[in-house]
């Protein structure tokens, strides 16, 4: 380096000094020290100018800052592993690649890269796809986001809106979607606006922001992009085939005449308009190859939806959607208007009365009679295109002034046919205009569907059939590989995982481009501080960074950020803060020209940019939001949200310096968010969220679990007694054929009932997925028609329970024909559940077999198995239990020649123990009664055919219909069984919500008395049908004079067993029952609640607060140890809802209470404020959104359209009066101590507990006048709890149970691990030791690694672990539900872990490792992180020590107690997601 250059760079390394002197310091000397470097900064180079403080963020970037304002990149060294990359081969003979290892290349390599290809000549020749091997990566590769100045935004969709409520119901609550149906009638009346309805297509979205800046909703570069591309393309080549418009379309015969096209010339025009006025168009891709949807579409393509216009945040109206899609020939939607009270009220009424049969055809023949204009025609009719299974409609209400302020955007038609309509006109008469111009545009419309008609084919069947090959060639379009490839062709030849189908797709686009844009991936982060972490780029803590540099600026006088900039930047900032389920996808886009004879000879230089897109994982993210923003002045909450990080040295995009322009978006209202509805039409919705989402449900719970799922969904959207009753048999059909052919597929881990499969793998489908299963709906539905599937199902004839109630134990002398006349006994009983395990019949089968509902329980079991355990339930359930003996007699034993002398005693003698049994009753059946005969539940017998009828004797072919008949007769003198279903009402709540207050009032006695005063009160026509008539008492559920309902009271501080194994046993006994679990119910427990309620068919009623006790509190406490990074945490209940409930616990007297926690326990305060944080991460909403999810996949009983939630007043005033300063900060500061106590960031948290105790107890007591005044009455509370309940039991008492379907239970997960072999681990071990002596002293310390003499269960003694895994989730931070949620999917998946060092002292050792973010196989899924913020996996245990200790190894290393070693050479274990059971 020259002395000169030296020079100039000593402002540099001024600059690194004052970098590495700032950690020392507090923000405030940070800033300051940047003003001081800003001066030397001055003097640099210009390309050096845009530097800012947040660059200096971090101590262990000071060298990368170094190498940054040198001009280079940040790592001197890429790790990109890629997959498959090329340089297609062209004129100038460029070399292809294919790269399939790891590279590690410096920026001057990437720019040799032609002369470096050279000698990787041969991995290019890819036989299977020669012509193109794909550029793509995951990169672990930080970009140089440190000179981060510009944000961007690069493409949008519209905001989350919702569907209309379906409810219309008893017990339905009245929702937004309501609620806009009737603002949008009266903005219309009144004259303010109309009313646009547009057909709702099925499919995917795709964003297009001109050139190949394609996206998919939360990616790119994918195949959901790429054939997005593909398709549009093709579009333009068919809409713009002809150039003479006034000459017949040849397009159309058996023979075409190519004479000119002008598609790709049209579609370059179309991107220079999109890319130079920053618009984002968004269209919804039809195919059958990228999902099925509600119909597999007669032919593939794509509709415009919305167009972005970034510059300002806005989105065109319809008029200026139409106008710029004519203009261009874009295939815009089918749009109708209702500009009178009149039509909008029939456009509402219409839906109502036909929504549950709704079809296209008929759909689009009614708008246009209902309409009050002219419909604008798509170019892509629905019935033609898509099919006639429609998803919907979208209506919108759009004001006049917004429609059309921006009437004349696009003056001129695609084919200069004006469309008058001059500039203001709009404004002063705008009723009319509405006509004029949506008529006009209409009529546009029509003349293009004219040039273009439906019946023109495809570009690639115009010129697959075109004769004049000459003239094709001529416009060098037959080897333009997009418009000439069919895609379904491609993915037929294509089959295998999605890297094969993207590669093709890649192909085929870089053989026509030659020039693509290559995505490296570099992680994703949730918002979490990602600071040191592999694969993960701070993208929130970058965008503070960039924050506070603008407000040190600003308090400077200086502007540094432009207001796009901020504007995005806060929106991420709000985002990060809320902690929700987001996700930041960090990608680098490269253009690297692959072939210079695309780009007229020249070479194109390389060039860089930098997006991130951002994933809202959940819907309820968005009114989240919406609440927290303000309309006028921040962002909005976009969907297919992609921003583009503008670094030193990129070229400006202009933005201008804005407010968002809302008088002219037709997308936002004045005060809140849209007024959008979608509304859906059942025969889609029975398609998509019946049969294909219920392919989950199925898996999970078996048929009947299926149809309570869809028997639930169709109460839930609220369709007609006709329509349920229309749509039962076929869900029930469709769960048994459905359940065959996941059971062929391998994917059933449950199976119901016995009984011959209805149906056999067709050769010609392939295996029933979600993403395929219209190709078998699609035979069943012919099946179902012709009568060919469900009249010989039981199941599908769920109106008629099984005839059978009880328990058959079928004894044998072996296992195997005890299975196989169990089996066939089951399907002759009605399909009874099966089992085989005799022993392990629970007092919960026995409840449940007895039920009519779930057609009784047939269990296999050998004579050996013994009878002990049966004897207990034999003295309650005598008369339901049946023992049959098939082929037992001594004859038999006697001559089998298999066992010994000894074990034939053996088996006599405990035969005699199963024919004493004290059951109802005991049957020997010969063997060959099952081995010879099929019987229906009606005693008809069909012969084997494999067997010579005249060797059965009369006795065999009589016998079993003769036991099936007696079975039923003697199940039918049992005691009628009341399946009337019930309600379990539970609380979720904290210690002192006065929940045993409310549970006291409940009585038989006071709820007749609550009755009285209601029906006092009742009209003529009133339905309280609570009658006095025979009862149950409260506790034991006997007969009492006045109720017919059991109460049940159940105290869990009163209960010695396990108190929810017993609400289970209670309720399956007293289904009918109105069960009060008077217990603190958090949420870790609302999914065994949800399942209860299933099987013991009772209402998920979940008791809460009133809305200012239920309200959502948001703390940000610090997440870093210098306090400078912080975090959101948020809770579903006020601050003054827990400072009352801390106030009612220190109230109680010494050792009065049952649960010991009251004055007189030590940390009663703080144990009140853990069941406080055990609610963190849910916010009030979100509270009711978990507990509506949990019931309706359990299959609970449902009243009306919604889960039923009893809310209790708590406070006087919906908006309680602020607490005082001294006890709010008291009540943070134990909040966030609790925090850091259950995150494990605290070690010893006890002296400061004790302090914080004292505090809140002298801090409740001075306040506790005040407290105490804010709550209302507990008569008030107890008057309302009551109340609700009767309302409760009227409506099940009114409620129609002849449908209902049972419901199988799951088994209760206790981890979700990734479990590796543990040979492999102590391998990894071994090798590791030959290297680091410490670990090999550790080895040796730790004893012989010996497997076969491991014992898991020991903890008594120092032990290696035999199941060697890596917890994901464990049951105590999960619920049964979530954990189901997130990794159900991915049960038994295959991925490799990289271990990445060993952590170990003398009491434990594990070795920590990395999770990928993907499974292996050809169907690769996303993986869930770990919720161990340590993801290990625990090797080794001292004495006395659990395995658990290991979590905390980190902070041991930090504080000295225990030692790391980082492994320099990491290792790939294998491993299996699994989850572990209980017992």
């Amino acid at each position: 380096m020259s002395v000169g250059l030296l020079a100039a760079h000593i402002p540099i390394l001024v600059c690194l000094l004052l970098c590495a002197m700032r950690t020392t310091h507090s923000l405030n000397a940070r800033s300051h020290c940047w003003h001081q470097q800003q001066s030397h900064l001055k003097s640099f180079p210009s390309h050096h100018n845009h530097c800012h403080p947040f660059f200096l963020r971090e101590n262990q970037y000071r060298f990368d800052i170094y190498l940054s304002l040198l001009g280079h990149s940040r790592h001197t060294r890429t790790e990109i592993t890629t997959t498959k990359m090329e340089m297609a081969n062209d004129t100038n003979d460029e070399k292809m690649i294919e790269n399939s290892g790891s590279k590690k290349r410096t920026r001057e390599e990437e720019a040799e890269g032609a002369q470096k290809v050279t000698t990787l000549e041969e991995l290019s020749k890819d036989k299977q796809n020669p012509r193109m091997v794909r550029q793509r990566s995951e990169s672990n590769n930080d970009p140089d986001l440190l000179s981060l100045r510009q944000l961007r935004l690069e493409a949008i969709f519209h905001p989350k809106f919702e569907n209309e409520s379906q409810s219309n119901g008893a017990g339905g609550n009245s929702d937004g979607g309501d609620s806009k149906r009737k603002n949008m009638l009266e903005q219309v009346s009144k004259g303010h606006g109309y009313l646009e309805a547009s057909l709702k297509h099925s499919g995917s979205l795709l964003l297009w922001s001109g050139e190949q800046r394609y996206y998919s909703k939360n990616s790119t570069d994918n195949a959901f992009s790429m054939v997005g591309e593909i398709l549009l393309r093709q579009h333009f080549a068919r809409a713009w085939w002809l150039n003479d418009e006034s000459s017949s379309d040849v397009g159309c015969g058996d023979e075409v005449v190519v004479k000119s096209g002008r598609g790709e010339e049209k579609y370059k025009e179309c991107s220079s308009y999109v890319l130079s006025n920053r618009l984002t168009l968004a269209f919804e891709v039809v195919t059958s190859v990228l999902g099925h949807h509600g119909s597999i579409p007669k032919k593939d393509f794509l509709v415009l939806t919305a167009v972005a216009d970034k510059s300002c945040e806005r989105f065109y109206s319809t008029a200026e959607v139409a106008r710029m899609a004519q203009k261009f020939r874009l295939p815009h939607n089918d749009y109708w208007t209702f500009r009178t009270e009149t039509s909008a009220k029939s456009l509402f009424e219409w839906y109502d009365r036909e929504r549950e049969v709704a079809l296209a055809k008929g759909v689009c023949k009614d708008m246009d009679n209902i309409t009050d204009g002219r419909r604008l025609r798509s170019l892509y009719p629905h019935s033609d295109f898509q099919g006639e299974i429609v998803e919907g409609i979208v209506v919108r209400y759009v004001p006049y002034s917004k429609q059309f302020q921006n009437a004349t955007a696009f003056n001129n038609t695609s084919d200069g046919a004006d469309v008058v309509m001059e500039e203001g006109e709009g404004v002063a008469n705008d009723h009319v205009n509405a006509g004029q111009v949506m008529d006009q545009l209409a009529i546009e419309s029509e003349r293009i569907l004219d040039l273009v008609p439906p019946e023109r084919p495809p570009s690639f069947v115009i010129f697959s059939s075109a004769k004049k090959d000459e003239e094709i060639n001529s416009l060098d379009h037959s080897k333009n590989a997009v418009l000439t490839t069919d895609v379904r062709e491609l993915y037929s030849k294509n089959t295998g995982n999605d890297e094969v189908i993207e590669n093709a797709l890649c192909s085929v686009l870089t053989e026509t481009d030659g020039q693509r844009r290559t995505i490296h991936r570099l992680g994703k982060s949730k918002g979490q501080d990602t600071r040191g972490k592999k694969n993960a780029v701070d993208v929130p803590g970058l965008v503070n960074e960039l924050l506070l540099a603008n407000s040190n600026e600003s308090a400077n006088g200086q502007i540094v950020f432009d207001t796009e900039t901020i504007r995005i930047a806060n929106l991420i900032q709000t985002l990060h803060s809320m902690n929700r389920s987001i996700e930041f996808k960090l990608l680098k886009e490269e253009m690297i020209p692959t072939a210079a004879k695309k780009n007229g000879g020249k070479k194109v230089s390389n060039t860089t940019r930098w997006l991130c897109i951002i994933h809202v994982m959940r819907d309820s993210v968005f009114p989240q939001y919406m609440k927290k923003m303000d309309v006028k002045k921040d962002m909005m909450l976009y969907r297919g949200f992609c921003v583009q990080m503008m670094l030193n040295g990129d070229e400006d995009i202009e933005s201008p310096e804005y407010c968002r322009d809302t008088t002219t978006d037709t997308t936002v209202g004045d005060d809140g968010p849209p007024l959008m509805l979608k509304m859906k039409f059942l025969p889609y919705m029975v398609r998509t969220f019946g049969c294909r989402n219920g392919l989950k449900i199925l898996e999970q719970k078996g048929v009947l679990g299926f149809e309570q799922y869809t028997t639930n969904l169709l109460m839930k959207w609220g369709m007609s007694s006709t329509a349920i009753n229309t749509w039962r048999p076929f869900f029930s059909s469709w769960g048994s054929y459905a359940n065959e052919m996941l059971q062929q597929n391998g994917n059933q881990r449950r199976k119901e009932g016995g009984g011959k499969g209805i149906m056999t793998q067709n050769e010609d489908l392939p295996p029933l997925t979600a993403q395929n299963y219209l190709h078998h709906l699609e035979r069943f539905n012919k099946l179902f028609e012709e009568g060919k599937i469900g009249s010989n199902n039981c199941n599908a004839q769920s109106k008629n329970p099984c005839d059978f109630r009880g328990a058959v134990i079928v004894v044998s002398l072996n296992k195997e024909d005890a299975s196989v006349a169990a089996d066939l006994l089951s399907a002759s009983l009605g399909g009874c559940r099966r089992s085989s395990n005799v022993n392990g019949i629970s007092e919960d089968d026995m409840h449940l077999a007895m039920s009519p509902v779930d057609g009784g329980l047939v269990v296999d079991a050998v004579v050996e198995d013994g009878f002990g355990a049966l004897r207990k339930h034999c003295k309650k359930f005598e008369d339901a239990i049946h023992v049959v003996l098939v082929g037992c007699d001594d004859e038999v034993i006697d001559a089998s020649i298999d066992i010994s002398m000894r074990d034939k005693k053996k088996q006599k003698g405990m035969l005699k123990g199963w024919r004493k049994c004290k059951c109802k009753t005991v049957v020997d059946v010969p063997q060959s009664c099952f081995s010879t005969a099929s019987v229906g539940k009606d005693g008809s017998c069909d012969g084997d055919v494999d067997k010579d009828p005249s060797s059965l004797s009369e006795s065999d072919s009589e016998e079993l219909p003769a036991l099936v008949k007696k079975l039923i007769t003697l199940s039918g003198s049992l005691p009628k069984a009341d399946e009337r279903p019930g309600a379990l009402l539970f609380f979720p709540g904290i210690p002192g919500s006065g929940k045993s207050t409310l549970c006291g009032a409940v009585s038989t006695e006071s709820l007749c008395a609550k009755l009285d005063q209601m029906d006092a009160h009742m009209n003529d026509d009133g339905k309280i049908s609570l009658s006095k008539k025979e009862g149950a008492n409260e506790k034991t559920g006997e007969s009492n004079s006045n109720f017919d309902r059991p109460v049940i009271v159940r105290v869990g501080d009163a209960v010695k067993e396990k108190y929810w194994p017993l609400v289970k046993r209670e309720r399956l006994e007293h289904k009918p029952s109105l069960y009060v679990a008077d217990k603190n119910s958090t949420p870790t427990v609302w999914n065994t609640i949800a399942e209860v309620c299933a099987e013991s068919r009772g209402v998920f009623a979940p008791v809460l607060p009133d809305s200012a006790a239920l309200s959502t509190t948001t703390l940000m406490f610090a997440a870093s140890a210098d306090g400078s990074y912080k975090r959101e945490y948020v809770f579903p209940f006020s601050l003054q809802y827990l400072a009352v409930c801390l106030s009612r616990v220190l109230q109680r007297p010494q050792k009065s209470h049952r649960g010991k926690l009251d004055a007189a326990t030590d940390n009663a305060c703080m144990i009140v404020v853990k069941f406080f944080c055990l609610y963190k991460g849910l916010t009030a909403d979100r509270v009711k959104e978990t507990c509506e999810d949990m019931a309706n996949e359990a299959g609970t009983v449902q009243i009306g359209s919604d889960t039923f939630f009893i809310t209790v007043p708590f406070f006087v005033d919906n908006s309680p009066r602020d607490l005082p300063k001294d006890l709010h900060d008291a009540l943070v500061d134990a909040i966030q101590l609790q925090c850091k106590v259950d995150s494990g960031g605290q070690a010893d948290g006890a002296p400061i507990m004790s302090e914080i105790e004292t505090r809140l107890r002298s801090l409740i007591t001075s306040h506790l006048d005040m407290l105490q005044a804010l709550t209302v009455s507990k008569e008030a509370s107890c008057e309302s709890f009551l109340s609700q309940i009767v309302s409760l039991t009227n409506s099940l008492d009114s409620y129609d149970i002849s449908g209902e379907s049972k419901v199988a239970s799951l088994p209760k997960i206790k981890i979700v691990s990734i479990d590796v072999n543990a040979t492999d681990v102590h391998h990894t071990l071994k090798d590791a030791a030959a290297s680091d002596s410490s670990i090999a002293e550790f080895l040796d310390k730790g004893g012989k690694f010996d497997p076969s003499s491991i014992d898991a269960d020991e903890k008594k003694t120092a032990r290696y672990i035999k199941d060697t895994h890596v917890t994901m989730v464990h049951c105590s931070r999960s619920s049964q539900h979530e954990m189901r949620q997130r990794f159900g999917s991915l049960e038994g998946s295959e991925l490799d872990v990289v271990v990445n060092g060993f952590l170990f002292n003398d009491e434990i050792a594990a070795l920590s490792v990395e999770i990928p973010g993907k499974t292996l196989g050809n169907q690769s899924l996303d993986v869930p992180p770990s919720e161990n913020e340590f993801a290990h996996i625990t090797v080794w245990c001292g004495d006395g020590v659990e395995a658990v200790k290991s979590n905390s190894l980190p902070s041991m290393v930090e504080k000295g107690l225990a030692k790391k070693v980082d492994f320099q050479n990491r290792v790939s274990l294998h491993g299996v997601l699994r989850f572990w059971l209980t017992e």
